[in-house]
């Protein structure tokens, strides 16, 4: 049986959930979105602070990647997002980083 940190063992026992096998990532999408994001909306840019990079990544999230025809839904994911019923998360700002020292 595989072992785990003591805090994740003793949260899974108050929660009374035991152990479980997971298996690994599949290799070929391991990182795939991080990839994506570098390869395309970050690749040759530089930004002189925080609030430039995510104006700019908003910017490309909405007008570049949520048009694109998607390879696995071969939809454009704003028209899939459109279609889905979700909550929203609260008050936490959508495509933001921060930096945490």
């Amino acid at each position: 049986m595989p072992t785990s940190r003591p805090s994740t063992a003793s949260r899974r026992g108050h929660a009374g959930v035991g152990p479980s096998a997971v298996p690994p990532p599949d290799q070929r999408e391991d990182g795939v979105g991080v990839k994506y994001v570098q390869r395309n909306a970050l690749a040759g840019r530089r930004f002189t602070s925080w609030d430039q990079l995510n104006a700019w990544l908003r910017e490309w999230a909405l007008t570049v990647a949520d048009q694109r025809i998607h390879g696995t839904t071969h939809e454009r994911p704003a028209d899939r997002f459109a279609r889905e019923t979700l909550s929203p998360l609260g008050t936490h700002r959508v495509y933001t980083t921060e930096r945490v020292r």
